[in-house]
């Protein structure tokens, strides 16, 4: 039996990016506190988009890439609070795993944004849009507005 890395034994951080990078998220144990969260977390992501029906295979790609970029940025946070000091001392500097953290919410960021950051509503049921522009008269499509909105007037 191969003799483990002192850094393997301290966290496991690389053997879980090893896991996930082969097998997605599923090779989370879900029975854990932290598995738990980040897959509620997931699932409020999907809902704010719409709901699992309304999202397309290009966002759900990016919802995994999105909520495997937050595993990471959360263990590493984690292992950050753990340390004494987050200066190297001899050379005067940041440790260089910030500036790697640092990329990592970078990317989030971008992968945050081609998602889109606004709440979409899920679809209530009612008549599509498209079908009251085919309907109604260009008059009328004015004067529909969705529930909600608030007409240009005060009230």
């Amino acid at each position: 039996m191969p003799k483990a890395r002192k850094s393997d034994s301290r966290h496991g951080f690389h053997r879980l990016v090893v896991a996930i990078k082969t097998k997605d998220l599923r090779a989370l144990d879900r029975r854990c506190a932290g598995a738990k969260a980040l897959m509620q977390w997931k699932n409020e992501l999907v809902s704010a988009l719409g709901g699992a029906d309304a999202i397309s295979p290009q966002k759900a790609v990016l919802v995994d890439a999105i909520v495997r970029g937050k595993l990471f940025i959360d263990n590493i946070d984690v292992f950050l609070l753990e340390q004494k000091s987050l200066v190297n001392r001899r050379s005067k500097k940041a440790i260089p795993l910030l500036a790697q953290r640092q990329t990592l919410v970078d990317g989030l960021l971008r992968l945050l944004t081609a998602i889109g950051l606004d709440r979409i509503a899920k679809n209530s049921g009612g008549i599509p849009e498209s079908w009251i522009t085919k309907v109604l008269p260009a008059e009328e499509q004015e004067q529909v507005q969705e529930p909600g909105e608030k007409s240009g007037g005060h009230e």
